[in-house]
């Protein structure tokens, strides 16, 4: 099994359950850990077949930051 960590990461959105929470975003500090199956990867020692921690942090952020 292979880790990707993203740490501390930290966005803009909107958050909360009461109006007065939802009416400007806040900050949200974002951690993750993805274990996944790397064995494919290092048998044939391509950079494509691996999960391209980039890749994920773009899309946290675009979801994070659309969301509601």
């Amino acid at each position: 099994m292979a880790k990707i960590r993203i740490t501390n990461l930290r966005l803009w959105t909107i958050i909360g359950t009461h109006d007065w929470e939802r009416e400007a975003q806040q900050n949200v500090v974002i951690n993750i850990t993805l274990d996944y199956d790397a064995t494919k990867a290092i048998a044939s020692d391509n950079l494509r077949e691996t999960v391209d921690y980039k890749v994920l942090t773009k899309q946290i952020i675009k979801e994070v930051e659309a969301s509601q």
